[in-house]
């Protein structure tokens, strides 16, 4: 059973009190990823990963390792994982099998042009948000966009930031899964959400 944690990580709250202008807290009234068995990991040396199928890219840190063997795997949506290179190694080595410790960034669809708490809510298995506690969230900006933030806990326990591009017809969820306060991983993560940008899609 997925369970909202009433209160944000440290990379979160890090990005709210240390907010950069592409992430930047506004007022707010605060009331799963599987394992694929043989994981097809790249590990390459650019710190940037662009998807221009949806029409975004990011930066993060040398040493990690992205997987984008489901990135277009189905139409209407797009994932990546990001590792470390340690794990990604024993992925290779078949001494990791249940991978923790990573980030995977997710792009949908959106043809309502739904709010990015509204699309969470109605879609909460791939936002984590308990949709019977909508509320329980922060509110901060990536991109430039508005976006809620907040910490769940079910099979794995994390944390998830989902927002929109400027036209609402794409949503974004960037979330860590069972990384440690202290863990490199979180480093990542914050990189990844603060140098997050749109550009013009191929589609």
């Amino acid at each position: 059973m997925l369970t909202t944690v009433p209160f944000l990580s440290s990379a979160i709250a890090s990005l709210i009190a240390t907010a950069a202008p592409s992430t930047e807290i506004i007022p707010f009234d605060r009331p799963s990823c599987a394992s694929p068995a043989h994981p097809c990991l790249t590990q390459v040396s650019s710190q940037t990963h662009a998807n221009p199928a949806y029409g975004f890219q990011f930066e993060y840190p040398a040493g990690f390792a992205i997987e984008t063997e489901s990135e277009q795997l189905i139409e209407t949506q797009s994932h990546v994982q990001i590792y470390t290179s340690e794990d990604y190694r024993a992925l290779q080595q078949g001494t990791l099998y249940e991978p923790g410790r990573f980030i995977e960034v997710s792009a949908y669809e959106n043809p309502d042009r739904l709010s990015a708490q509204e699309w969470s809510v109605q879609n909460s298995p791939q936002s984590n948000l308990d949709p019977a506690r909508p509320n329980d969230v922060d509110a901060i900006r990536v991109a430039g966009q508005a976006a809620i933030a907040f910490s769940w806990c079910g099979m794995f326990c994390g944390d998830s930031v989902v927002f929109t591009n400027g036209d609402r017809n794409v949503v974004v969820v960037v979330a860590i899964i069972d990384a440690a306060p202290a863990d490199p991983v979180r480093a990542a993560f914050e990189q990844i959400l603060n140098t997050f940008q749109f550009v013009d899609s191929d589609a």
